[in-house]
């Protein structure tokens, strides 16, 4: 089995749309969310993260402009809400702090320093454009 969404901010819709690769899907979320647009994604396994892709495609929507990455490479317990309260504490690892050109498409990320990761939670920091709407039709992650 691959990588599944475990959480995402409450706002968010279609979280697991991110994992399929299918261009005509995506996660659509609010761009000024209460508590900041993010997601929590279990990998398959551990992995040293050496490349990740996200794909933002819709053309009514505002692009993704800077995304921090942070990796936890042990075993999170409990249900998603323990899963989601737990994304501010420090057992969370920097693994890269993407910056997006301001275009749609694939954005392809090389990690240059890479970290063992089972879990990786993407903070969708910024945005390009004043649209209300954010969405991503998809993330990959390579290790």
């Amino acid at each position: 089995m691959g990588a599944k969404v475990v959480v995402a901010n409450p706002e968010a819709t279609r979280v697991g749309e991110v994992l399929k690769d299918d261009p005509d899907t995506y996660l659509k979320s609010e761009c000024k969310s209460k508590d900041g647009q993010w997601l929590i994604i279990e990998l398959a396994q551990v992995i040293k993260v050496e490349a990740i892709t996200l794909s933002v495609t819709e053309m009514y929507s505002a692009r993704l402009k800077t995304v921090q990455v942070l990796g936890h490479d042990g075993r999170l317990f409990g249900d998603a809400a323990e899963i989601a309260a737990s994304r501010n504490s420090t057992d969370w690892r920097a693994v890269a702090v993407l910056s997006a050109e301001n275009r749609r498409g694939l954005h392809v990320f090389m990690i240059p320093r890479r970290r063992w990761a089972k879990y990786l939670q993407f903070r969708f920091v910024e945005h390009y454009g004043n649209q209300k709407v954010c969405a991503i039709n998809s993330i990959e992650i390579f290790g």
